[in-house]
């Protein structure tokens, strides 16, 4: 087992913890940068050293005297904007570089620091689930309950969108109900865009009463693996119920899932079914149609 030290830069919400647990059970020591905005006390009991997302400098200077090789870039991070920006010489530098260069989109921008802190730093970017392997999405459904032949089309159609969105760099996710496009992921997040279709009258979506359509969420195809993995968490769960769907479908492997066994009781609980489909089907039912299940 690698014991080598192990960096974090940590973002919002419970993934950057979780990291870290199991960097700590495998022997490792931990340096997390908590994210000043982004990040919250639940990080406290690692010892954070809290900095600005443009102190480069500084950052690798904390992960340098760390130790640290190997590092993990996880959690929520919004994309800052020039008049919010708290950086050090460094950190100016990459943001001219980048704007000077015309570059836009978030693909692009995450390649870039991934770059930048391989030849600055010396550092190995990791994914988070090659740390905490209980992140990855299993094949099959997760609870109780099982998709039907009209919910069958709607993923379809779902996965068929997602697909095309990506090429653009437009979210992850998409909503269809009863073969409507009802919402496609932009730049407000999951949890976001779900609250738009549960502000939709019943007659275009489902109810707690009556579940209909599905939220299909994938990785895009050239997604940067280590740093831009899909998330699904208990809160999804709980927003896509408020919204009437039926289920949730992802591609086994290719999302993560904070606390799936809270997130197996959440499911169970509000009656809805989670999906996760290899990646070979998902490519299938981009190809053709596929009859009723």
């Amino acid at each position: 087992m690698n014991a080598a030290p192990l960096g974090i830069i940590a973002g919002g919400g419970a993934l950057p913890g979780m990291v870290a647990r199991a960097a700590l059970k495998q022997g490792r020591d931990v340096t997390v940068l908590a994210l000043t905005g982004e990040a919250d006390g639940s990080l406290d009991p690692f010892a954070p050293h809290w900095i600005n997302m443009g102190e480069l400098r500084r950052g690798i200077s904390l992960l340098q005297k760390g130790g640290v090789r190997d590092l993990v870039i996880v959690g929520k991070v919004r994309r800052p904007g020039l008049r919010n920006f708290r950086g050090d010489s460094e950190g100016w530098k990459f943001l001219l570089h980048w704007v000077i260069t015309k570059r836009s989109s978030d693909e692009q921008l995450l390649q870039a620091l991934q770059r930048y802190l391989k030849e600055r730093g010396g550092f190995r970017i990791i994914a988070a689930q090659e740390i905490c392997e209980s992140l990855l999405t299993a094949p099959g459904f997760l609870g109780h309950h099982c998709a039907n032949n009209e919910t069958q089309k709607d993923i379809t159609l779902g996965i068929k969108v997602a697909r095309a969105s990506a090429k653009y760099d437009i979210g992850q996710g998409v909503v269809v109900c009863r073969g409507v496009v009802l919402a496609v992921e932009a730049q407000e997040q999951t949890n976001n865009m779900l609250r738009r279709v549960s502000e939709l009258g019943e007659s275009l979506r489902g109810s707690s009463q009556e579940r209909a359509g599905v939220f299909v969420k994938l990785p895009k195809p050239l997604q940067t693996r280590e740093l831009d993995w899909p998330v699904i968490g208990e809160k999804t769960i709980i927003e896509a119920s408020r919204a009437g769907l039926s289920g949730i479908v992802l591609q086994a492997g290719g999302c993560l899932l904070v606390d799936a066994e809270a997130i197996a009781r959440r499911i169970d609980a509000e009656e809805m079914f989670l999906l996760s489909l290899e990646a070979d089907e998902i490519t299938e039912r981009t190809s053709h149609d596929q009859d009723d299940r």
